[in-house]
């Protein structure tokens, strides 16, 4: 294991903040191992209404790279769902 791998896995990672309101998408890769999108999953704090959470199958830290056409995808819907261009 490499020694930022191990130092990630000691750090006690907490979400400090979870939006009650505000409409919120969370992206992550089932692959990424910086930010686990189990993080997000796991939480009941993260299971609202104005939470969508949508998991990138085969992609990493950065998802956009393995999947860019799906990154725009659900960034468009998103947008289009919270009329968030008006």
């Amino acid at each position: 294991m490499i020694w930022w791998m191990k130092k990630l896995m000691n750090l006690k990672d907490i979400a400090r903040w979870i939006p009650e309101k505000v409409p919120t998408l969370i992206m992550g890769g089932t692959d990424d191992c910086i930010n686990p999108i189990s993080l997000f999953l796991n939480d009941s704090r993260f299971q609202k209404s104005n939470i969508r959470i949508a998991v990138i199958k085969d992609a990493g830290h950065f998802p956009w790279f393995e999947n860019k056409e799906l990154i725009k995808e659900l960034i468009e819907q998103f947008i289009e769902e919270h009329s968030l261009l008006n």
